[in-house]
């Protein structure tokens, strides 16, 4: 796990959106978390059978990562929001990347998410 993304704690559904969108479009090894999700999500990632890389970290875990060669955070403008997560920004990183990525819902379907990218 070198390429990965984060967002802020107890995440929503535009911020496992926008981190999923980062993955496609940065070809990420998977989602990094380190809270529980907002409750909506929650329900919907295990209720669903949703394709979506997300890898729970525990604290211990966050401090074990050595180095990262991309870190792409998403839907977080103030670190303090990323704790623990915070914590691999530090990390010994060969890139950097602060993006927002803005998806319009159109709808939720059972089964899976449909977004489309506004510009």
């Amino acid at each position: 796990m070198k390429r990965i993304a984060i967002t802020h704690k107890n995440p929503d559904f535009d911020a496992i959106a926008s981190a999923y969108a980062a993955v496609l479009l940065h070809d990420l090894d998977g989602i990094v978390t380190a809270s529980s999700y907002e409750t909506s999500v929650k329900e919907y990632i295990t209720s669903e059978d949703v394709d979506i890389p997300l890898i729970h970290m525990k604290e211990k875990d966050i401090e074990a990562v050595e180095s990262l060669e991309l870190l792409v955070i998403t839907d977080c403008k103030l670190a303090g929001r990323l704790e623990p997560l915070d914590k691999l920004i530090k990390k010994r990183l060969r890139r950097l990347l602060y993006t927002t990525i803005i998806l319009h819902t159109d709808r939720i379907l059972t089964g899976g998410m449909r977004f489309t990218s506004k510009r």
